[in-house]
């Protein structure tokens, strides 16, 4: 169960009128199990806090630290992590769905198994980010630095990887549709310098 002292911190700056909200500093709470719906908390710092298990939906973490967070067993459908440094983080097994990454460096994350239905990771850096056996289904990722990203195994049919770049991408046994394979066949065979660069039509 959640710190009561925790959940009661959370509740009030909640609370507070939008114009006095200036970033809740919570580091190494215990928020395991919490429910969040349509609750705004950008610019935080929950550095080593508890999330396991939580439920949270809508939740807007824009430029948020949460370094070295525990999200095991989390359901974070429609969240927002936009500008957010989330470089090696740990996303294995989680329910992702529709989650926002705009912008957000994600350069090494583990998304191992992780479903990101309908997510968006437009301008994100997601290199050598491990994608292995993870639910891609309909996944904008435009103008996204996938160097050397390990989709092995993934299923990522209706992804739109436009002006993404794929230089070393590894895209072995993933299910992709046909018009997206063959534009991604067409990249590696026109190498623009020494990238690969994904485009919608050749």
């Amino acid at each position: 169960m959640s710190s009561s002292k925790h959940l009661q911190t959370l509740q009030a700056y909640l609370s507070l009128p939008a114009d006095e909200k200036q970033g809740l500093v919570m580091r190494h709470a215990d928020l395991s199990n919490i429910e969040l719906i349509k609750v705004d908390l950008s610019n935080c710092d929950f550095t080593g806090t508890n999330f396991s298990g939580a439920k949270l939906f809508k939740v807007k973490f824009q430029r948020s630290i949460i370094d070295d967070c525990n999200l095991s067993g989390a359901v974070t459908r429609y969240c927002d992590f936009s500008y957010c440094n989330l470089q090696g983080y740990d996303f294995r097994n989680i329910n992702l769905n529709s989650a926002i990454f705009n912008y957000a460096n994600l350069a090494g994350a583990r998304f191992n198994k992780a479903y990101l239905m309908h997510a968006r990771m437009d301008h994100t850096q997601l290199q050598s980010a491990d994608f292995s056996e993870a639910n891609l289904i309909h996944v904008f990722l435009t103008s996204a630095d996938l160097n050397h990203a390990n989709f092995i195994n993934a299923k990522m049919n209706g992804i739109i990887l436009y002006e993404s770049i794929i230089t070393g991408a590894d895209f072995t046994n993933a299910e992709i549709d046909c018009l997206t394979k063959d534009n991604i066949l067409r990249a590696f065979a026109h190498p623009e310098g020494d990238e690969i660069i994904y485009h919608e039509y050749y």
